[in-house]
């Protein structure tokens, strides 16, 4: 079996505004798709977590040849108490072992509703031995209407970028 040694990180945030805000936020749907999701550098606010490869026993532990190294979240509220804005952070390191994990992992799918959230996408990397590879490519972000409730014919707006 080939040993790849590679590792993907992605940084993305979402923004809730509270519910006295909405009112005066822009409608998500009078805009594009590509209006939902935006690229910033992470937040000054984040605390930075330190990442360490996995070890061999954690390797045995793999599932779909990938191991989860890091699953960050932070939260971040700012406001009064007529209204408020949640920020979240969210930092996910994962080490890829096999074939399968490289088919496991390329593709990520990040969850967020636009009526009330925004989301930030900060970066998405691969480290390669002492190699980092910038893979957040904007133009190749797609938007899918998430409707896991249609059979009962429920309609909730989410998307999936």
């Amino acid at each position: 079996m080939q040993r790849i040694k590679a590792v993907t990180q992605f940084f993305f945030s979402a923004t809730l505004v509270g519910l006295f805000f909405f009112g005066f936020s822009a409608n998500p749907f009078a805009q594009s798709n590509r209006a939902a999701a935006s690229l910033a550098p992470v937040p000054a606010w984040v605390k930075n977590e330190s990442l360490a490869l996995a070890t061999k026993e954690q390797t045995a532990d793999a599932r779909e040849g990938v191991i989860r190294l890091l699953s960050d979240q932070q939260v971040r509220v700012t406001g009064n108490t007529t209204a408020n804005v949640t920020e979240r952070y969210f930092h996910h390191a994962e080490q890829i072992i096999s074939q399968p994990g490289i088919e496991h992992a390329s593709q990520l799918q990040i969850e967020f509703d636009p009526t009330y959230q925004r989301l930030v996408l900060h970066r998405i990397q691969i480290l390669r031995g002492t190699q980092t590879i910038n893979a957040l490519k904007p133009r190749e972000v797609k938007f899918v209407q998430q409707e896991s409730e249609l059979e009962e014919r429920l309609f909730n707006g989410t998307l999936a970028a």
